[in-house]
């Protein structure tokens, strides 16, 4: 018989536990890790855009964007994207803990995928700084789910290997290295929940395997966790963050390749690509006859092999399971699937209209670049030759607003001085000295400033 925890009929309210207050007197905290890949945008989506319905409710998600990335990887593995400061974002972390313990609410919300990078000697102090009420909380989905997933955001990074390249060398060994080292980091899931419960106890982990039957299932489970109604976590604005077709990521990965010989660097890339042109391409629906990333049938039964071992591992571990765990290790392959000719199909070239889609995106982003100071030239050539550009266009176009407005202004001082003129009660020196006034102050007044 199954163990009604972890068997295949394993749901919500089998484990869910809600939290309540410390017994400190200071709010519980909650850190969800993710890892990546899990359902974490949609429930950041959820946190950040209801957090006045869960402040009546006695949580409190701190920060004012739905994901506080920077301020997450900055505490646990002291590192941030590129052109930001591991010094201002920790800051920022600091202030996030305090707005928690000075709320005077019951419970307290973290939630980034980058805590499931934190190295092993990082965890504890981290969990230091939390208090010692807190519960850690992993999303997991099915290995096989995740691998076309993460790849094509990691050639959303600068990657250059090509799909089935990239499944040789990740999946021949399942830990970390020299390609990609952070998959195994994030996706040996077995070994992230040990890392967690080796200091934080197996009584404060908690791991809600995703039912992906139940796209709504990530945020209900965390609904029930933080003991809130229903619904409360349901995003209202979820920004499309579609997958990429297989011909898009060709595309991208093809860029990567010109975009690193040329010998541009990180900073240029993740303002322009990432989270430009990119975006881009992510706000549009995905072109007609465009291909799935499938995963290989070798590939298929060797994530189902890994998930085993790690499903299995994660039961004998302890911890609190929400949600249908042995389907992670499912495969993502139906019988069919099985037949070759259903694998990816080779990309040799893409449609001019796809192109164009990211050209149009890279061109856009580039006009709207506006840094609140110039970027690095030597950590940013490419942004800081835009930055230059769009500053010397703003200033032209200032100039000539400026022309324009000082040419009305001469119209309206004519059409003041016709009016003057008809009057004959007004002495002659009078209409001298306050045209010269109205002047004086008007030319200040459109001087440009230096």
């Amino acid at each position: 018989m199954d163990d009604p925890a972890t068997g295949p009929g394993a749901t919500r309210s089998d484990t869910g536990t809600p939290m309540k207050s410390g017994p400190t007197g200071l709010p519980a905290m909650v850190l969800h890790i993710g890892p990546h890949k899990t359902g974490t945008t949609t429930l950041q989506a959820g946190l950040g855009q209801n957090r006045a319905s869960l402040r009546e409710q006695g949580v409190v998600y701190p920060g004012r964007q739905n994901h506080e990335l920077n301020a997450a990887t900055a505490v646990s593995s002291r590192t941030v994207e590129p052109g930001q400061s591991v010094e201002t974002s920790t800051a920022a972390w600091f202030e996030m803990l305090d707005e928690i313990r000075s709320s005077g609410a019951r419970l307290g919300v973290l939630s980034s995928e980058f805590y499931s990078e934190t190295p092993q000697e990082r965890i504890e102090w981290l969990l230091e700084r939390l208090g010692s009420d807190v519960q850690v909380v992993i999303t997991l989905r099915p290995l096989a789910s995740i691998l076309p997933s993460q790849w094509q955001q990691y050639i959303q990074n600068r990657l250059v290997y090509p799909w089935d390249e990239w499944l040789q060398a990740i999946l021949s060994e399942p830990r970390s290295g020299k390609i990609t080292p952070t998959f195994w980091l994030r996706h040996r899931h077995d070994l992230l929940v040990r890392r967690w419960v080796e200091v934080a106890g197996r009584e404060r982990v908690t791991v809600i395997a995703v039912d992906e039957r139940d796209p709504e299932f990530v945020v209900r489970s965390f609904e029930e966790l933080l003991d809130v109604v229903p619904g409360t976590l349901t995003p209202r604005d979820l920004r499309s963050n579609r997958s990429l077709a297989l011909e898009e990521v060709e595309l991208v990965r093809r860029f990567n390749q010109l975009y690193r010989s040329a010998g541009y660097t990180g900073t240029d890339y993740t303002t322009l690509i990432r989270y430009g042109a990119i975006r881009r391409l992510q706000e549009q629906p995905v072109a007609a006859g465009s291909h799935s990333i499938r995963l290989p049938g070798w590939a298929a039964q060797r994530a189902g092999e890994i998930a085993r071992m790690m499903v299995t591992d994660i039961i004998d571990s302890g911890v609190k399971i929400m949600g249908p765990i042995r389907d992670l290790d499912r495969s993502a392959r139906t019988p069919a699937d099985n037949d070759p000719a259903v694998d990816n199909p080779t990309i040799d070239s893409v449609s001019a209209d796809l192109a164009a889609r990211l050209t149009v995106g890279l061109v856009e982003t580039m006009g709207r670049y506006t840094p609140t100071r110039p970027p690095d030239p030597e950590r940013a050539p490419v942004l800081t030759a835009i930055d230059r550009r769009n500053r010397e266009q703003r200033a032209a176009e200032r100039r000539r607003r400026t022309e324009s407005e000082i040419e009305a202004l001469r119209h309206k001082i004519d059409s003041v001085r016709r009016q003057i003129a008809n009057q004959p009660l007004v002495a002659e020196a009078t209409r001298r000295d306050l045209f010269s006034e109205l002047r004086r102050r008007a030319l200040r007044r459109l001087r440009p400033r230096r």
